[in-house]
Parts: C-alpha cells; sequence; structure tokens
C-alpha cells in the first residue's frame, strides 16, 4: 500500500556452490632396474598393514567435507523465503509463474495486479501445494482491494482464503504469515493481530523483503515512525529494483523531514516506474521539499496522462490539483470519477478524500462514512488524510473512534 499524501515482491537464492572435489595423486617409487643389483627385491607390502594409515585421514577428510557440505545446505534453507513449501516444488514452470506474478505486483496498478492473479492461479494450477504461489495470490487481491480496484468485500474474502490456504499447506512459510497480516491490518483493522503475523513472519523469513516492507508500512500508518523507517530501509535494501519499496521509503523519508534522501529514493521509484501516480507524487513532493520544482509540471502531466482510466491514480491526482490550488482540474478530474463510479467499482474512500481537498466537508464524511461500511482499506489513512473541513465534525471524530485510532 502507498502511503497517504501529506495533507495532506525477494532476496535472491543464495548463488550456486560449486560442488567440493577432491583427488588423489597416485604415488609411484623409482623403477627398479635389474641389472643395477643382484639384491632380491623386497617382499611386497601388505595392503592390510597400509590401511590404518589412510584410513584415518580419508576419513577425517570425508567429515570435513561432509561437515561443509551441511553447512552450506543449512544456510540455503536459512536463506529460504519458506523453505518447506520451496523445496517440494520441482515444476520449473511454476517457479517461473510465481516470480512473473511477484515482478507484477510491484507494479501496483491494477492490469498488473490482474496479470499477477493469473500468474498465481496458473501456478497453483501446476504445483496444487504451493504455499507460496497461494500467499501471492492473496497479496494480489488485497492489493486489487487496498487501491480500490474492487469492492473490499469481494477481494478482502479471496485474500483471506488464499492466505488461509497458504498457511495450511505450510505454517513455516514467511510469505503466509504476511499475507494473513495484510488481511488483518486492511480489512479487519485489528492492528494487534496483524503486528503478530508480521513478526511472526519476519521471525521466519528475517531476510525476506516483503516482511519487512509490509511490517514498515503497518508501523508507519500506526504513526510509529522510528520504528518502520529501518523495516523500510531494509526493504529497499534487500529489493534495490523493487519501486515499491522505494516510494514507501520516499514517503518515510519525507515524514522524517529528509528532503535530500526522500528526493533520492523517489528519483529512483519514479525510474522504475514512470507510470506509476504514487511514484510521481512522491517525487513531487520530494523536489518541492528540496527546493528543485523545475520538472514539476512535466512530471505532474505525464502521471495525469499515465492515470487515464484509473479510478484510484485519478483520485490521487485530483487531491493533489486541489491542494496546490488547481481547482478547476481537480473538479473536472473528479467528475471523471464520479462517472467512471457509474460504471465500475470506485472505493468511496478515494471519492471521499477528492471531496475533502476540494472543501466539500459534508459530501466527505457521507463518503468515509460508506466506506467504513464497506471496510474499504484506505480507512487505515483516514487520520492522515483528514483535511480542516472534516478534522473537528463528530462525525469525523466517531469514525476515528470506531477504528480505534484514538490515543
Amino acid at each position: 500500500m502507498e502511503a497517504p499524501e501529506p495533507s495532506a515482491g525477494e532476496s535472491a537464492a543464495p548463488a550456486p556452490v560449486r560442488p567440493l572435489e577432491t583427488s588423489a595423486a597416485a604415488v609411484t617409487g623409482p623403477a627398479l632396474l635389474a641389472s643395477a643389483s643382484v639384491m632380491p627385491a623386497p617382499p611386497p607390502r601388505s595392503p592390510v598393514a597400509d590401511r590404518p594409515q589412510v584410513r584415518p585421514r580419508f576419513m577425517v577428510a570425508s567429515l570435513i567435507v561432509m561437515l561443509i557440505l551441511a553447512g552450506v545446505a543449512a544456510l540455503w534453507i536459512s536463506r529460504t523465503h519458506a523453505a518447506a513449501g520451496k523445496v517440494s516444488i520441482t515444476d520449473s514452470h511454476a517457479q517461473d509463474l510465481l516470480i512473473r506474478g511477484r515482478y507484477a505486483l510491484d507494479l501496483q496498478t491494477e492490469k498488473p495486479l490482474r496479470e499477477a492473479v493469473a500468474s498465481f492461479e496458473q501456478a497453483i494450477a501446476r504445483a496444487p501445494g504451493f504455499a507460496e504461489a497461494y500467499a501471492g495470490l492473496s497479496e494480489a487481491h488485497n492489493m486489487l482491494a487496498q487501491f480500490g480496484y474492487v469492492d473490499p468485500r469481494e477481494g478482502m474474502a479471496k485474500a483471506r482464503e488464499a492466505a488461509r490456504k497458504a498457511l495450511d499447506l505450510n505454517p513455516n512459510a514467511a510469505e503466509g504469515h504476511i499475507a494473513m497480516a495484510a488481511v488483518l491490518e486492511a480489512y479487519d483493522w485489528d492492528w494487534t493481530a496483524a503486528e503478530r503475523e508480521y513478526r511472526r513472519a519476519l521471525d521466519l523469513g528475517p531476510d525476506l523483503q516483503s516482511a519487512h516492507l509490509w511490517y514498515g508500512m503497518f508501523l508507519r500508518d500506526q504513526g510509529r515512525l522510528k520504528e518502520a523507517m529501518p523495516q523500510l530501509r531494509r526493504a529497499s535494501q534487500l529489493a534495490p529494483r523493487s519501486a515499491f519499496a522505494a516510494v514507501n521509503l520516499a514517503y518515510g523519508l519525507l515524514a522524517e523531514k529528509n528532503a535530500t534522501a526522500a528526493l533520492e529514493q523517489a528519483r529512483r521509484g519514479h525510474e522504475l516506474a514512470p507510470n506509476l501516480a504514487s511514484a510521481s507524487l512522491v517525487l513531487l513532493h520530494a523536489a518541492r521539499a528540496a527546493g528543485d520544482t523545475k520538472d514539476s509540471e512535466s512530471i505532474l502531466a505525464q502521471a495525469l496522462k499515465s492515470a487515464d482510466g484509473d479510478p484510484h491514480s485519478m483520485s490521487t491526482l485530483a487531491s493533489e490539483l486541489a491542494r496546490q490550488g488547481k481547482r478547476e482540474q481537480s473538479q473536472k478530474l473528479f467528475d471523471e470519477i464520479e462517472a467512471l463510479a457509474q460504471t465500475r467499482y470506485v472505493s468511496p474512500f478515494d471519492r471521499g478524500r477528492v471531496s475533502m481537498a476540494l472543501g466539500d466537508g459534508d459530501r466527505a464524511l457521507n463518503l468515509l462514512e460508506e466506506a467504513f461500511r464497506q471496510r474499504s482499506s484506505g480507512m487505515i489513512f483516514l487520520r492522515e488524510s483528514a483535511a480542516a473541513c472534516v478534522r473537528s465534525d463528530p462525525r469525523f471524530q466517531s469514525l476515528l473512534d470506531k477504528m480505534h485510532f484514538r490515543g
């Protein structure tokens, strides 16, 4: 999930280890010339007599080799995300489909997320016991709901079912615990249970990038920025080519008021996903914070072009336009979003945040209350997204209480 605007997928498998090779050199003595001596040749040495000298060395060498190989195997298993699940899957095509699905998840917009669902489903069809593929399927359905592309009641039911299947197949798969934690957080709003699952995932997969990323986002959204930042930094270190990780780290750095570092991360995220609205916006915010606004208009224009027909991206940009004082452009984009809502699902939270940005508090609260009834995932950003036009309203305060956000 991306961070709210200011008020506003894997560590690489270990490199193959070359098998250790042992060789024995043949030992030969000098050739005996028949004419060189009249002394009789000594009797041959008994092979039984040699054995006590050679065997201990061979056994020690063999034991060392076995210990080294056992250590290599233990290291490989410890660095595997869900060792038991992965070891049991031998279908290389299923593994390729998993990688393809994970790549699509990182792009975060509707088409790639639906492609991710298809990839994970194909992997499961080829390997029904593939716990990690079920976890990926859960994340894809979760993200479709979180970004407002599907009704959360539909998307999160599928996400929960897939997460449960992943854990049934392999309770020690870190990915399954991440998937379940994300449902508990974004749909159940059970902060305690979600954090327990995230921490369990980190225990099982300490080098799993998605464990650090999702837990970091959770901590940040709970207002625990100091705890969140080490997780977000570690996620970016483990997956330097992840736009999702770069964008979320950039938002965290902005919250820390570290404009220079935020701008560096935002540029990287934008290079990795130039058509992603959240990447464009964090770049705009970071550039503004760093006093570098020369490319602002071109970045915004590109983002608007890329967002065409994508209600979540459009609502994000409409809110930004309103905050920049470009009300006419914002209202026009909001009208397009409302027209889309007549033909497909559009999150009431997304519509509500645009209404807040435009200053229409009553309409915003109506939409936010509908978002609460639908259990829209955007509601986890309710505190950060609040605008002045709703912040002191008793209806808004009631929503904060219902979300257990007080205190």
